[in-house]
């Protein structure tokens, strides 16, 4: 997309490594979902909602609750 910025370039870093380990300790197919996800949003506010869910829901450990199996 033209003119996007990456909203995670402009997070606080505090431990982007726990964060990484966290999120590509996951599956290929959940990592593909969530990064679908936020990438595919049409508008800013809510690529960054989405972005903001994924990073805080990785921090804690869990899976986005949208992608998440009942």
């Amino acid at each position: 997309m033209p003119g996007f910025r990456c909203p995670l370039l402009s997070y606080p870093r505090p431990s982007v490594s726990g964060l990484e380990a966290v999120f590509f300790a996951k599956p290929a197919s959940y990592r593909r979902a969530p990064v679908h996800r936020v990438t595919s949003a049409k508008r800013s506010e809510t690529r960054d909602r989405r972005l903001t869910q994924l990073i805080t829901d990785s921090a804690a450990s869990r899976t986005v609750p949208p992608l998440t199996r009942r």
